[in-house]
């Protein structure tokens, strides 16, 4: 597959330059907490770590348990946490959505689904490559700007039910995220815990799983373009590009009629 001439992470608009304005986020619902907003650089920034909007590190941070590595060209817009949610024992994950999904599932909590693992978990994944494929984090086109929203959470080590490896018919085609080798611990599926009894719809803060930031990432080309997003083709067997675009890219109206219906088979479940 041949790939356009992007560099590594495409023309990434800067951290005054990245809002939620391009996406269809609810802001007036949310708490922010703007002390705690980031905006990650890559290695080679030159004023790398000299403020909160030049952040980055090399490797693995310490992340009480789980591997957390720096999300290289995204902003966390930062959320306040209910108060009584212990941090300790809480690394950090990621949650790919639509932006008009994110005041819902800080309110009430991430919807639970029975897919292919025979069982109702809600999704989660310490990769945040792995977590902007379209068909979990929509693509927002406005003018030339392309803005996916993606959901930063703490989650309880205790909460995560099952480990596995990606779903998305990848298998060794490439490799998702060289941060995790064979693309295996993509996926944390966490149950929801019962309540009278009965198997609840939603994994809530109370059950160890809190949003604590929105992180966005917006760049002058399409991020399908990218060479770390080559994987994403993998998922759809004819026409994949034009299939994602149909499906997953917002408003519709910039894409129409890219993908033909009858023509629409895909691979992978989740």
């Amino acid at each position: 597959m041949t790939m356009p001439d992007v560099n590594a992470q495409g023309t990434v608009l800067g951290p005054d330059e990245v809002t939620l304005d391009n996406t269809d986020v609810d802001i007036s619902e949310l708490e922010f907490a703007p002390g705690f907003n980031r905006f990650y650089v890559g290695a080679d920034a030159p004023t790398r770590n000299t403020s909160r909007n030049d952040t980055h590190w090399v490797g693995s941070l310490e992340n009480r348990g789980l591997p957390y590595y720096c999300p290289v060209g995204w902003k966390r817009f930062s959320l306040k946490v209910a108060e009584g949610f212990g941090w300790e024992g809480c690394p950090i994950c990621y949650h790919g959505t639509g932006g008009h999904n994110v005041a819902k599932i800080a309110k009430v909590g991430f919807k639970a689904h029975y897919l292919q693992h025979k069982d109702t978990f809600a999704y989660f994944t310490p990769s945040i490559l792995y977590a902007a494929h379209p068909r979990y984090a929509n693509i927002y086109k406005k003018g030339n700007v392309y803005t996916q929203v993606v959901l930063e959470c703490r989650i309880k080590l205790e909460r995560i039910n099952m480990k596995g490896p990606e779903t998305m018919a990848v298998k060794q085609q490439f490799t998702i995220d060289d941060n995790f080798p064979a693309n295996q611990d993509l996926e944390f599926m966490v149950k929801p815990l019962r309540k009278d009894g009965h198997l609840g719809n939603y994994v809530l803060p109370s059950n160890g799983v809190v949003v604590s930031g929105i992180m966005v990432r917006s760049l002058l080309h399409d991020p399908a373009d990218l060479p770390s997003s080559a994987w994403w083709f993998c998922w759809r067997a004819k026409n994949p590009r034009q299939f994602l675009r149909k499906k997953f890219y917002l408003p519709h109206d910039e894409f129409p009629n890219e993908a033909d219906d009858e023509e629409d088979e895909v691979y992978g479940s989740n």
